[in-house]
């Protein structure tokens, strides 16, 4: 069988995870791909890593060209694709071993952009999945307009993207990305590259299919890494054009329209990440009628729910604070942040799960119930 999908991976200084991230890709089920990694000018080990790898396995193709970004780096990999489907991986993350042969049915079909769930992976033990607000199923045309575009961009209820704009977690058909990126010539996004593509070809594509099922483990941050697209100097000039760029594309749908001015005013808002503000516009609301007015607590996570729990405490002097733990507690210098292990030495009367996602709680209360901690004194507002 000839392959049906090319998997573009841009590669920048990314020896510390570039061979997971290929070796996940080499170890599919479906073997029939053609895999192109685009280095992009590296000055580490990156590149003679991708040579290795076009040296041993017939199926890669290795490109190098000076350092011309992420934009440049994805669509010269999809000039020197051969497939008729298209999807990337960036270097830093890794995929399932039976990514591709999911969506091989789809493309047989001919589904012009099949998108699936997320994994959130912040390491081994925490992973957090997303599958979207959209039902799993088949969209015609007519159906894309009524159903998927009232919230694409940015949905109202949950302050967020309604379609993750994200590539990697999409596979598409070459000619339909193509295009996109065409109408890109010139322009350098950097910030909201994967916007600038992903909902004009929402709006080109005839056929979408919404897969639930997760196969890209997306690689986290800390939180004290800044991404470089919010420290550049020239934020607001690039996300502006990102943002004319996207009035223009839908310009004569005013649902849309304004999607793309809430999706500003939210980037806007991240600017403040380049200068430790990590406070959000909408809080978490700490779980009160689960705590006793002036109860000692433990504040467990220090990211934006557990600062803005202790905002909150702070003004509303509510209750005591005992202890605020993090399990990189390494990475937080400018609060006081405990390693976990100090609970055991703490007198407290409840323990409340300060991070996002279901399964993540269920995940850390079964490990502090390990730890020896009354479950009865565990408490989260997302579970």
């Amino acid at each position: 069988m000839d392959a049906l999908i090319s998997v573009i991976v841009p590669v920048y200084n990314m020896e510390k995870y570039l061979v997971e991230c290929v070796e996940s890709i080499r170890n599919q089920t479906l073997k029939e791909i053609e895999v192109i990694l685009v280095d992009d000018g590296s000055v580490d080990k990156s590149g003679a890593i991708c040579d290795r790898y076009a040296q041993t396995d017939s199926r890669v193709k290795v490109i190098h060209q000076e350092n011309r970004g992420l934009m440049a780096a994805r669509y010269r990999g999809i000039m020197e694709s051969a497939c008729p489907y298209i999807t990337f991986v960036d270097a830093d993350d890794f995929i399932e071993r039976c990514s591709y042969e999911l969506a091989l049915e789809s493309m047989g079909r001919g589904i012009d952009l099949i998108v699936f769930g997320i994994i959130r992976y912040y390491d081994a033990q925490t992973q957090k999945k997303e599958t979207g607000i959209f039902n799993e199923r088949i969209y015609n045309r007519q159906e894309i307009e009524e159903l998927i575009y009232p919230k694409m961009i940015w949905d109202m209820k949950t302050n967020r993207f309604g379609l993750d704009p994200a590539l990697w977690n999409k596979v598409m058909k070459r000619e339909l990305v193509m295009a996109c990126y065409r109408r890109l010539a010139g322009k350098n996004f950097y910030y909201g590259e994967d916007t600038a593509i992903t909902y004009p070809m929402v709006k080109r594509a005839e056929t979408i299919e919404i897969r639930q099922q997760p196969y890209y483990y997306h690689r986290q941050r800390k939180r004290t890494e800044i991404p470089e697209y919010i420290a550049d100097k020239a934020y607001f000039e690039k996300l502006y054009m990102l943002y004319k760029y996207l009035a223009e594309q839908f310009c004569d749908d005013k649902r849309l329209i304004r999607q793309i001015e809430y999706f500003y005013m939210h980037s806007v808002e991240l600017r403040k990440h380049a200068y430790g503000d990590y406070q959000k516009g909408t809080q978490y609301l700490f779980p009160f009628d689960k705590v006793g007015k002036g109860d000692r607590i433990i504040i467990y996570g220090a990211g934006l729910v557990g600062h803005s729990y202790m905002e909150q405490l702070g003004r509303l002097r509510f209750c005591q604070i005992a202890l605020w733990v993090d399990k990189n507690f390494q990475n937080f210098t400018t609060e006081d942040i405990s390693p976990i292990e100090r609970i055991r030495h703490t007198l407290f009367d409840k323990l409340v799960i300060a991070v996002e996602g279901m399964e993540i709680n269920r995940n850390i209360k079964q490990m502090l119930v390990d730890m020896g901690v009354d479950a009865e004194r565990i408490i989260s507002a997302f579970w």
